[in-house]
Parts: C-alpha cells; sequence; structure tokens
C-alpha cells in the first residue's frame, strides 16, 4: 500500500466468518466472544452460515495499519487438532473502494 492515500488505508466495514469443524468445535456463542474492536460503534452478527461457522459486520467506525486486532473469541473443541480459519467476507475503505 506505499503511496496509497489514507483514506485507501483505513478499513470502514467489513465482513468476516470464522470455520471450524461442527462435529468437533461447540457453535461461538455471545459470551465466548472477549473482544470487539470499539473503533466500530457497530458490530452484528451474520446469520444463515450454518453449522461450522459464525460471522460478524462491523461498521459506523474506520481503522488503519498492517495488524488491527478486530475480534477475539474464545472457542472450546475437542481434543486434536482442528483447522479453524478465518474468512473475510466483504470490506470497504474509506475512499468506498470495496472487496468481496
Amino acid at each position: 500500500m506505499d503511496g496509497a492515500t489514507e483514506a485507501a488505508r483505513q478499513v470502514d466495514v467489513g465482513k468476516f466468518k470464522l470455520v471450524f469443524p461442527a462435529d468437533a468445535c461447540d457453535g461461538v456463542t455471545d459470551a465466548a466472544i472477549t473482544y470487539k474492536n470499539p473503533a466500530f460503534a457497530t458490530w452484528e452478527e451474520v446469520t444463515g452460515l450454518g453449522a461450522g461457522a459464525y460471522g460478524q459486520t462491523f461498521f459506523s467506525g474506520k481503522v488503519s495499519g498492517a495488524a488491527v486486532r478486530m475480534f477475539s473469541v474464545t472457542m472450546r473443541c475437542a481434543a486434536g487438532t482442528h483447522a479453524i480459519g478465518v474468512e473475510t467476507m466483504e470490506h470497504a475503505d474509506s475512499d468506498g473502494v470495496s472487496g468481496a
């Protein structure tokens, strides 16, 4: 992003989902969420993702930087090794440029 405007380096709106093995890990509940970045006034759960996925949309704020903590959750899974990932579903910067 060298040379990009400040607005292009900011995230204003975003949507992400956690994906995990539904047969080995409990679903995410409000009690499991330990942090939501306070730079965003609004956080909403993404519905309709099905078993093994949990999502959040955030807006009414902005952040910039190479590594910004956005969200933390505590998950409970059965013993063993599990593939757990984060997928960016949508985002937009302060210039209004978006991606999905």
